[in-house]
């Protein structure tokens, strides 16, 4: 299957009876399209239709609204030949390796008419229940049990940035009757990267390919280290009109092994090489930190007085101890960060006693409510990594304590843990940092608008 040519096509040696032969489609960026018709069983004749979810496809599209028709959700599957009310099973597949893959189930009823949309058709069992449009595509999970079908041999192996490539099987008295492609680009045809190996910072910079002047952010990954958290919602971002820097601060080739002082000045750098690109607006420049990079996100925020917005992702409202494996074992801990080549001191000791504990937070705790640009907490209620909500809680209590009228929002959300990334992507991988699927999808879709909502009305792209 190809974009830009006939969808089908491929598809079509996987059953010499199938019939389709549609025209790639423009919505605000790429998208892949498949229509089976399969004519398996005796006298009847299915057609299934795909249309992949394209992620970040173009400035202003993937809000993350998940109801109403196609004009407001970014991916659709629909079949029809079906007897009135008959029952069948819609499944997704997603290739992990070679040789795992990633399954949804969802168990359905024709309407009268012998037609399925599951847009609006409610799904009475399977790896997701109720009505949800995507539910396809964010409740796949590990599963050995993978519906058989010569498609499977078309999927790629996971690796984003390439897109996810779904294989959608409908299967009617446990026979896979037709089936097709969808996928979702990770990476819009309409930005572009840029590695950054430029005044001792390693990063990419994403940016539109039309983009000439306006709003810019800087995002800062957590404890894992290297690009990839930081690179997920900036290449997003990018498709939504911002330039957009994704920094790497520890474990990738040219920054620390561990995360052990780190100079904040190297975040401060960041934010003035990313001042300093064409078109960007030293003034309409936001910072978004996630989890561990929480932290010299909201340093910042008390720092620099040009920051025009500041996010923080399972925000911490307190200074904890670097990751540094070897000195652990020998029980000694070290300052994360630095400024002025001095540690900046730290937490030390079990978050539940540090965070009831006033005198243990003191020199430790974040002053947030330094910040003169306005807050966004976004937070899980489940998070099983980190206290974040309470800590959320924490930062818009001490902000508010120093000025009513602080511009500060949180987000805590209902089953959910310490990750919270961007619309419709498999939850699976997130569960063991507490939540559960619904919940974290959910947040994934809400935090999403969040964002988008207070990056308009604070920078603006």
């Amino acid at each position: 299957m190809r974009i830009g040519g006939k969808i089908g096509e491929r598809d079509s040696e996987h059953n010499p009876r199938t019939a389709a032969s549609l025209p790639a489609e423009e919505l605000d960026g790429r998208r892949e399209e498949s229509a089976l018709s399969g004519g398996d069983l005796p006298g009847r004749a299915h057609r299934l239709r795909a249309h992949g979810p394209t992620r970040g496809s173009g400035p202003r599209h993937d809000r993350g609204d998940s109801g109403g028709g196609d004009d407001r959700c970014p991916g659709y599957v629909r079949v029809r030949g079906l007897r009135g009310g008959e029952p069948i099973e819609l499944s997704a597949v997603l290739r992990l390796d070679t040789s795992r893959f990633a399954v949804s189930r969802a168990r359905l009823h024709a309407d009268s008419a012998g037609r399925i949309d599951v847009s609006v058709a409610e799904s009475l069992d399977g790896t997701y229940t109720g009505i949800d449009p995507m539910g396809l595509f964010w409740s796949v999970q590990p599963d050995s049990a993978v519906p058989q079908d010569p498609i499977l041999d078309s999927l790629p192996p996971l690796a984003p940035p390439a897109p996810l490539v779904y294989g959608i099987m409908l299967i009617v008295d446990a026979r896979v009757v037709a089936s097709a492609r969808a996928s979702r680009l990770m990476l819009s045809p309409r930005v572009t990267r840029t590695a950054v190996n430029a005044d001792g910072l390693v990063g990419a910079f994403f940016r539109p390919v039309d983009w000439r002047a306006g709003a810019a952010v800087l995002s800062i990954g957590g404890s894992e280290g290297g690009l990839e958290s930081a690179s997920h919602r900036t290449m997003l971002l990018a498709a939504h009109g911002y330039a957009a820097l994704a920094l790497a601060y520890f474990r990738v080739a040219g920054t620390p092994a561990q995360l052990i002082e780190i100079p904040l000045e190297y975040f401060e750098r960041a934010l003035t090489w990313l001042r300093g690109q064409p078109g960007v607006d030293a003034r309409r420049v936001a910072i978004l930190g996630v989890s561990r990079g929480s932290e010299p996100a909201l340093l910042l925020a008390g720092r620099d007085t040009m920051l025009g917005a500041v996010v923080a992702y399972a925000p911490s409202a307190v200074i904890w101890p670097g990751l540094d494996r070897s000195a652990r074992d020998l029980g000694i801990q070290r300052a994360a960060w630095t400024l002025s080549r001095k540690p900046i001191p730290f937490a030390r000791g079990k978050a539940d006693s540090i965070l009831s504990d006033s005198s243990a937070m003191r020199g430790a705790a974040i002053p947030v409510e330094r910040s003169r640009a306005p807050i966004l907490l976004v937070s899980g209620q489940d998070d099983q990594l980190a206290p974040s909500s309470r800590m959320a809680a924490m930062l818009v209590e001490r902000a508010k304590a120093q000025n009513p009228a602080a511009r500060i929002e949180s987000a805590a959300y209902p089953e959910t843990g310490h990750s919270i990334v961007a619309p419709y992507l498999p939850v699976f991988p997130r569960t063991s940092l507490g939540g559960r699927p619904r919940g974290i999808a959910r947040a994934d879709q809400d935090s999403w608008r969040r964002l988008l909502s207070f990056l308009d009305r604070t920078i603006g792209s």
